[in-house]
């Protein structure tokens, strides 16, 4: 069966045209993403470390050590605060890594993903 262009089996799976995006994880009790599981358990486990810390005299209380050290972690292990922000950093991260193969003699074209 034809239809146009088309062939019946290519009818059959209309997730063909859908980008692949890579596999976005989530933190366990805290809202940042990556694209890599072995930061999110990194970050979770440091997370999990800080709980019962005693906290220094500068922080007026536990959640305000818990949310610096939040912000420190996230920022040191590159995660994200949603998961648009994490796909457009890793949809710039692999432009990049383009560029560099680019400069050392590459000649193929840079396709998006998404």
């Amino acid at each position: 069966m034809k239809y146009g262009n088309y062939d019946a089996w290519k009818l059959a799976t209309p997730w063909d045209d859908e980008p692949n995006y890579p596999e976005i994880f989530k933190a366990e009790k805290h809202g940042v993403y990556s694209v890599n599981e072995k930061d999110i358990a990194i970050f979770d486990d440091k997370m999990e470390s800080i709980q019962y810390n005693v906290i220094e005299k500068e922080y007026e209380t536990r959640e305000e050590y818990i949310e610096e050290c939040l912000g420190n972690f996230v920022e040191d292990l590159g995660l994200h605060f949603s998961e648009d922000d994490c796909l457009i950093n890793y949809q710039e991260d692999e432009y990049n890594q383009y560029l560099d193969a680019v400069e050392n003699g590459y000649r193929g074209k840079f396709k998006r993903r998404y």
